[in-house]
């Protein structure tokens, strides 16, 4: 049996998604919830843990980001699927990035959502191609796929692996230090992560350190 916590914000399509479920008997939705926060309030409360977490990237409250990073923190155990209406490459490899063991587009074929959950009950976590090609390749073309970050952001991105301060990538940059400050909080916000080392590996994996 594969126990399903579900965190989504729209109840039509949350109960639709509990309504599928009860039709396959190896699959048992035992927490919903509407955000981050009311997912985590009752994961707390929980006897035995979800084996998997269905987890929208967009919710109120407490998004899919800053949800995965207490779940991986105070919930190594539970495996995470985001859970998305877009196929966009961007929250999809943060989330990815960020320790999720899979992926699934809202309004896909239900064959894929559910060989997706079994795949990663069963070994941890499941790809698509696109994701796999990255992961393996190690390299990622950061201005086609991630068209939200502007050159100078991945320029700042570049410096973050080396050992400078930030006063110090300003100077590099030919920039004020608080335009430094404004690409860190940008890419902190667009990324989803929140300290110097998780840009410094995402640089990594992004094929930025070259």
């Amino acid at each position: 049996m594969v126990t399903i916590a579900l965190a989504e914000d729209h109840p039509v399509y949350r109960r639709g998604l509990v309504e599928i479920f009860k039709l396959h008997k190896d699959i048992d939705v035992v927490v919903e919830a509407e955000n981050g926060l009311d997912l985590l309030e009752k994961l707390a409360k929980c006897d035995t843990l979800p084996k998997i977490v269905l987890l929208d990237i967009k919710m109120p409250k407490l998004n899919g980001y800053e949800t995965l990073k207490i779940l991986r923190k105070e919930y190594p155990s539970i495996k995470v699927i985001a859970l998305s209406v877009y196929d966009d490459e961007f929250p999809i490899m943060s989330m990815i990035l960020n320790g999720a063991s899979g992926h699934i587009a809202k309004g896909g074929d239900p064959k894929k959502l559910f060989e997706t959950i079994r795949q990663v009950s069963e070994n941890g976590r499941y790809y698509s191609e696109k994701i796999l090609d990255y992961l393996t390749t190690g390299k990622y073309n950061l201005q086609k796929r991630f068209p939200e970050l502007s050159k100078r952001e991945m320029e700042f991105l570049k410096y973050c692996q080396l050992d400078m301060t930030y006063k110090q990538i300003a100077q590099e940059m030919g920039v004020a230090e608080r335009s430094v400050e404004n690409y860190r909080v940008s890419l902190f916000k667009k990324l989803g992560i929140h300290n110097r080392s998780s840009l410094t590996s995402f640089a990594i994996k992004s094929g930025l350190t070259d």
